[in-house]
């Protein structure tokens, strides 16, 4: 093992041997594992992903089985949530270890003009500029290499650096296949420096489909850009960190892999790349007479699937597996939930092996979020607890024992929307700032989404349909009775206690972020403006309609129907 030299307190900052959760109580820790050889971390984090997908999860129509091994080996969460239901977001949670609203680049302060006292609104507007702090320059300060394969998604358009154009390249032309390589050259030096990488291979800016040239799908790329970072860190005396983000099982369609030539990829024309694939002539046939969307999510997965398997392969052979964290999750849910903060579309999957803390198999049913997982992170690997990583909870003490729990609320905030559970209950609300109601009551809106984006809100349409109560500005549901969310319970008096006492955490939760977001929603919501606008925008939004909902999904219906 290579970086053995350095030696890291298993459990870094934690006084008197024991992990302190938020709850207040204490666990204590056994003195044998006060001190041990340095841990290397592995994220892979997939795209768009419900836990379903996966067969540890109770899914089994899609085959996941080195997803599943990882999980008969380690822990998985039940209860486990994205921030936000967005590519964007979600990821600014993961790399920074804070939610996504506390983002300072210019663009997302600027959208209520400096003015603190407005909610702000969460979608793909929350960037890393390079003058935030972020967990990798925090690892880096503790000696440890940091390293990033695959979709990256995190950069405002225009801060990207200037590129050779491929415009009018082909791909049979060695001039095209050199600007590539040096186009993706300048991608990887950018996003290493920008966010604290050491190491950065096989990138994508956003969904591969924006991509010249090769604008669809190539997980082999990335799994190659992975193992070949796994394999440099593998020679320094360092412990590492290195994330991975497929862009399975995101759009566009998956199956078009079956037929494109691989060896073409962002950074060139690569010869190996199949070494680095599933066996696409069997999936081939095994697809043949599925659905448009079936064949989406099958080839999707077993691309995801099989990079897990290499990356667990890999380790073997460095013999880096003894000492490396394994971390499996995806960055938010699907639809009917995405972009908005409902359970379908913040449930992820959530999957921890961690060599001698985690027992293999246990299942943990505590709230998760991926801040806690920057959080873990952190605070193993000695970061100081300084105020840059502040959102998180150590997730430790479930690790070692499954019944722990470590959080009392998970909290998520999209569009103009917040919301909080304690995993039974679940608040949202709704706050507008003054510039939109200014607005929608002058006349100037069309429709009105409070999800993501503008106009028909793009993927929040298919909320705005699947959720009776989705304009309320108040909201109350219990999970457990009422998975899908249909009926909100707010002003039950039954559930005034519970009613309360969420109000209360998420009250909490908003005023310690930088924005204001009142407690009270504003007389604009009982007006017939809303009414009216909100009404148009049910009718006049058909999600259907989407070019991409065949291609991925068949259909989505909600609630689901039963079998």
């Amino acid at each position: 093992m290579k970086n053995s030299g350095l030696i890291l307190s298993l459990l870094g900052v934690f006084s008197a041997g024991a992990i302190h959760t938020q709850a207040g109580a204490s666990f204590p820790i056994s003195p044998s594992e006060s001190e041990a050889a340095p841990m290397n971390f592995v994220v892979i984090f997939s795209d768009e992903m419900p836990p379903e997908y996966v067969g540890a999860y109770g899914g089994g129509k899609y085959p996941t089985p080195n997803i599943d091994r990882l999980a008969q080996d380690g822990q998985r969460f039940t209860s486990a949530f994205s921030v936000s239901p967005m590519c964007t977001p979600a990821r600014y949670a993961v790399i920074t270890g804070r939610y996504p609203g506390r983002c300072t680049e210019r663009t997302f302060v600027s959208q209520t003009e400096g003015d603190f006292s407005q909610p702000y609104k969460i979608e793909w507007n929350t960037s890393i500029d390079g003058r935030e702090s972020t967990l990798l320059k925090q690892l880096v300060e503790q000696g440890y290499n940091t390293g990033i394969s695959g979709k990256w998604h995190l950069s405002a358009g225009h801060n990207h650096p200037p590129m050779p154009s491929l415009k009018k390249g082909r791909l049979d032309r060695p001039e095209t296949l050199k600007k590539m390589v040096e186009r993706q050259q300048i991608v990887q030096d950018y996003i290493a420096k920008l966010a604290g990488f050491t190491m950065a291979r096989s990138m994508f800016f956003e969904n591969c489909e924006e991509e010249p040239l090769v604008a669809h799908h190539n997980i082999p790329y990335i799994t190659r850009g992975a193992v070949e970072i796994l394999r440099e860190f593998s020679k320094a005396d360092k412990p590492f960190f290195l994330i991975t983000t497929p862009t399975g099982i995101h759009g566009p369609w998956h199956a078009d892999v079956l037929e494109k030539d691989l060896r073409y990829t962002p950074g060139g024309y690569v010869a190996d790349i199949y070494d680095y694939a599933p066996d696409y002539a069997a999936l081939k046939k095994t697809v043949a007479n599925f659905s448009t969307g079936e064949k989406h999510k099958r080839v999707g997965m077993a691309d995801l699937d099989h990079l897990v398997g290499r990356i667990r392969a890999e380790l073997k052979t460095l013999e880096l597996a003894k000492n490396t964290v394994i971390i499996f999750t995806a960055d938010h849910g699907i639809e009917p939930g995405k972009a908005s903060v409902y359970d379908r579309g913040l449930r992820v999957p959530l999957v921890v092996y961690w060599p001698g803390l985690t027992m293999p198999g246990t299942v943990s049913d505590s709230l998760a979020q991926h801040v806690d997982l920057s959080a873990t992170i952190a605070q193993f690997s000695g970061v100081p607890q300084d105020g840059k990583i502040v959102d998180g909870v150590d997730l430790r003490p479930v690790f070692l024992d499954s019944k722990q729990t470590v959080r009392d609320y998970a909290y998520f905030e999209c569009g103009y929307s917040r919301a909080v559970t304690d995993g039974r209950y679940k608040l949202i609300s709704i706050r507008l700032p003054a510039a939109v109601i200014a607005a929608a009551t002058a006349g100037e809106y069309q429709w009105l989404t409070v999800g993501m984006g503008g106009g028909s809100g793009a993927h929040a349409a298919f909320s705005q349909l699947a959720y009776p109560a989705y304009y309320e500005p108040d909201q109350l549901y219990d999970l457990k009775q009422d998975p899908y969310e249909q009926v909100s319970l707010w002003n039950k008096p039954e559930f005034a206690p519970i009613q309360a006492r969420l109000r209360k955490a998420l009250a909490e939760k908003t005023d310690a972020m930088p924005f204001s977001f009142p407690t009270d929603p504003s007389p604009f919501f009982a007006s017939k403006i809303y009414k009216e606008l909100t009404e148009r925008t049910l009718r006049e939004n058909d999600p259907s309609t989407k070019s991409w909902v065949k291609r991925d999904h068949d259909a989505v219906i909600w609630p689901p129907a039963k079998p």
